[in-house]
């Protein structure tokens, strides 16, 4: 838990995995759930989509061994937690039900505190999903709350999420008094991260409404108190606010040159987001080991060719200072050479080899998770949301080596889509792999899957299980 606040990530994994086998010979439930309900918040804090589901078992985990225990407290605190979670992957409906459960026992409790944080956290879901008038109401009365209560760090939240709330109902100035509220009121408690999102939400609400010298100030402050969080989203949040202040220096360099001499002498707003967008992903590679793609996920980028572009492109100095990346990606990243370059053409034959694969998944994160793993062992990846489309798709021309689907699909379900596509003649011989949380084995078997796999646990089998379904066709 210390290597955790500390956000020492992976050495707070390995200790993790290391009391695993000590924490199974216990017969205490509240040991248990305590345990599963941090392990959890280790996996929330790696920000990555890939471990959301790992997340959700552990807190599903951590559920279970507090109601063994009876410990309605810490069980409403899980409930909480799983709220949250919920809201930041965009299931709102979940994200409530969770938040009411977790509400509705702090109140049986009579903590009153806890609860106001548990309306902040519905008040954030409100905001996602384009209520600000409710999120606001909501929020107004937590705050008032959590101001008797004296929870510095808490109060501070709900602050930032209330100026947040009437910066979208248009009242400006209050929200500018709130969020600027936050600021002081996070860093009197110590919680300098928590003063720099404010200081973000400031630049992501308001931009506009502020001079370019104080939104400059704005963001350069912002970056000082952020520049160590290890937080994979603030990062992110850090790249994405640089575009108000370039917007705001485009309309500053259309002002009087004189008095734009006179007010900004010496200084270079370009140099300086450069620094700090610098910054950011110097952590961010610091903080993969050195691997790009790892790198990549950290910043929220699609696809790590991105972050070579902008590397090589805006950041050439950091090629030398990274750390040593392994021989066979070193064409993937590496410091432009002065002899003259090669130019590599790719034959029809070379991309006619590519193994392409349709993954018809409606759950976005697992999607992303899939696409990501097979692409990173040279596949191509087509993914589909419905079960009616993909079954257009693959009526017609276009070649798959591999077929993943979901049972649980709208349009049409994952088993009417394995018949039908086994009942077509140019793709009755295509593997086809049920990737799917339902208990639905039996039936996927007997509706002609080639293979079942389970998921969230079985995701990194996926590309195992291709390569061996492709060589036993082969072989056939």
């Amino acid at each position: 838990m210390v290597e955790v606040d500390a956000r020492r990530l992976n050495e707070a994994l390995r200790l993790y995995n290391k009391a695993i086998p000590l924490l199974e010979r216990s017969e205490d439930h509240a040991l248990k759930g305590a345990f599963h309900n941090e392990f959890a918040r280790l996996f929330r804090w790696f920000g990555r989509a890939e471990n959301v589901d790992r997340a959700l078992i552990e807190y599903a985990a951590a559920s279970f061994h507090f109601e063994q225990a009876g410990n309605d407290r810490y069980l409403a605190r899980v409930e909480n937690n799983l709220g949250y979670l919920y809201f930041t992957i965009g299931q709102y409906k979940d994200a409530h039900n969770h938040l009411d459960r977790a509400r509705h026992l702090f109140l049986e409790l009579k903590d009153v505190g806890t609860a106001a944080q548990v309306d902040e956290t519905r008040a954030r879901t409100l905001l996602a999903e384009g209520y600000a008038t409710e999120a606001e109401r909501l929020v107004r009365s937590a705050v008032r709350t959590l101001e008797r209560g004296g929870q510095q760090a808490n109060l501070a939240e709900a602050l930032t999420t209330q100026g947040i709330a009437l910066a979208r109902l248009g009242k400006h100035v209050r929200s500018k008094a709130l969020l600027e509220q936050a600021i002081v009121v996070s860093e009197t408690a110590g919680d300098l991260e928590g003063a720099g999102r404010a200081k973000l939400s400031i630049i992501e609400e308001l931009g506009e409404k502020f001079p370019t010298k104080e939104l400059v100030s704005i963001y350069r402050s912002a970056v000082e108190l952020l520049r160590s969080s290890q937080d994979p989203s603030t990062g992110r949040r850090l790249i994405a606010c640089a575009d108000r202040p370039f917007d705001a220096l485009g309309q500053w360099e259309s002002e009087d040159k004189e008095a734009r001499e006179h007010t900004w002498e010496g200084f270079s707003f370009k140099q300086y987001v450069r620094d700090g967008e610098r910054a950011v992903i110097e952590r961010a590679l610091r903080d993969a080991g050195g691997s790009v793609t790892r790198a990549a996920r950290l910043l929220g980028f699609r696809h790590h060719q991105s972050l070579i572009s902008l590397i090589n492109s805006r950041h050439k100095e950091l090629l030398k200072t990274r750390s040593t990346v392994r021989k066979r990606r070193r064409h993937l990243f590496s410091e432009p050479r002065k002899t003259k370059k090669k130019v590599v053409t790719t034959t029809p034959r070379q991309a006619a080899s590519q193994v392409s694969i349709l993954h018809v998944e409606d759950n976005e994160p697992v999607a992303r998770v899939v696409a990501d793993t097979l692409t990173n062992q040279g596949m191509h990846v087509d993914s589909c949301m419905n079960g009616s489309t993909a079954l257009k798709i693959l009526k017609g021309d276009a070649h798959y080596d591999a077929i993943i689907v979901d049972n649980d699909l709208p349009g049409l379900n994952g088993m009417e889509l394995v018949l039908r596509t086994k009942s077509m003649a140019h793709r009755r011989h295509t593997p086809i792999i049920m990737l799917s949380g339902d208990n639905c084995e039996k039936e996927a078997w007997r509706a002609g899957v080639d293979d079942f796999l389970r998921k969230p646990e079985a995701v990194d089998k996926i590309s195992s299980t291709i390569t061996r379904l492709l060589k036993e066709r082969r072989e056939a």
